[in-house]
């Protein structure tokens, strides 16, 4: 028992030694993984089979001892494979995500990890210390303008990468069925996704609630984005000439340009805003919605749960201080994000609560999705 007591006490010493090697390991081998990817070296593997590195030089032009030297940290980190008989690299489980001929593969990673290593969002990561000294996000101090003016005025390459990788995600979890699922929309006839991209959760609505007539509102762009991708689309195409699904542009600041409907959705949009312009979003809606509860009262209608006006927001609620729960060291790794590059945050639900009060909005209810990435419906109205 002594011996076993005293085994413990040393591997307890050395968990903080390996913690703090660990986190310099990790950042060379996600740069190494970073120029295999720039190289293409994991597409040419998927494509051409097995290769050696005097092979996987030429093809790429570069130094072969050094190509031979990142390859190997990868395939000892698993992210490759290596023949030791042949001397020949080949992809496997791991590396088989990142290729992008299985782009349209739901389980495929390789847009997300596109956005990861792109330089933008690199970069940003290099001003972290002026982050926390000023405020200022990572990404505003490295290119002088917030992260959309950024894809939406400056780099629509990026943008393609960025939008890619948003569906390759939420693909991968699932998670607009299960907000279709979860939430019984068949009882609102107007449904408006306020900021809801190219109509994902949109159309998966229409899928789930066949009655429902929704309306995508989002800027001009983003309108000439989903209208040009459903062309492609002969299902989602019909439904946009049968008038089940719109899309109209819009600016969420302002309420004008907002449509009256049922009910309105924001998925994932306020964890990527501050405070104020949050409050400035929330009290867009708000304000339409008390316009369409006015016009029910002049009405002489009855106001009741079938008809008040709703929204719901479909966001992270950070839990606090569970640090070791694994769903919160995924929420203050995105919360980081939010932070560096985009400017947001994840809220706890008393943060959530401040900014409903300011922006003239009731909470109904909470339900929690019981699959990744665990984000919550939060059903409020006026």
């Amino acid at each position: 028992m002594r011996l076993v007591h005293s085994l413990n006490r040393c591997w307890e010493s050395l968990i903080p030694t390996v913690k703090i090697f660990r986190v310099t390991h990790d950042y060379m081998i996600f740069n190494c993984l970073s120029v295999s990817f720039k190289l293409g070296i994991i597409d040419h593997l998927a494509d051409q089979g097995p290769l050696n590195v005097v092979e996987l030089a030429r093809i790429t032009k570069s130094h072969e001892k050094n190509l031979f030297r990142v390859l190997r940290v990868l395939a000892s980190e698993g992210f490759i494979s290596f023949n030791d008989k042949n001397q020949k690299f080949s992809i496997n489980k791991t590396s088989s995500l990142l290729t992008s001929g299985g782009i349209k593969s739901e389980k495929n990673l390789e847009s997300l990890f596109s956005m990861l290593q792109y330089p933008a969002f690199m970069n940003s990561w290099q001003s972290l210390y002026e982050c926390v000294q000023t405020g200022k996000t990572g990404f505003e101090i490295e290119n002088n303008m917030t992260f959309f003016q950024y894809i939406d005025e400056k780099d629509s390459d990026y943008k393609k990468i960025f939008d890619a990788a948003m569906k390759q995600k939420n693909e991968m979890t699932g998670i607009h069925t299960q907000v279709a699922k979860s939430f019984n929309f068949s009882n609102y006839e107007t449904i408006c996704d306020v900021g809801g991209g190219i109509g994902h959760l949109g159309f998966e609505i229409l899928s789930q609630h066949p009655s429902s007539k929704i309306c995508v509102m989002e800027i001009e762009q983003c309108v000439k984005n989903a209208l040009d991708t459903y062309k492609r689309d002969s299902t989602k195409l019909k439904a946009i000439q049968q008038d089940k699904i719109k899309f109209l542009v819009g600016d969420m600041f302002q309420p004008k340009t907002i449509p009256s409907s049922n009910i309105y959705t924001l998925m994932q949009v306020i964890h990527d805003w501050n405070n104020q312009d949050a409050i400035r979003i929330l009290s867009s809606i708000s304000s339409v919605m008390r316009k369409d509860k006015s016009k029910l009262i002049n009405n002489n209608q009855v106001i009741n749960d079938n008809n008040r006006p709703k929204l719901l927001i479909i966001d992270q609620i950070l839990n606090d201080n569970n640090f070791e729960k694994e769903s919160f060291k995924k929420m203050v790794i995105s919360d980081l994000i939010m932070m560096t590059v985009v400017g947001g945050e994840e809220r706890t639900l008393l943060q959530w609560k401040s900014l409903f009060e300011q922006s003239g909005l009731t909470l109904l209810s909470i339900k929690k999705l019981n699959r990744p990435p665990f984000l919550s419906i939060l059903e409020l109205t006026v």
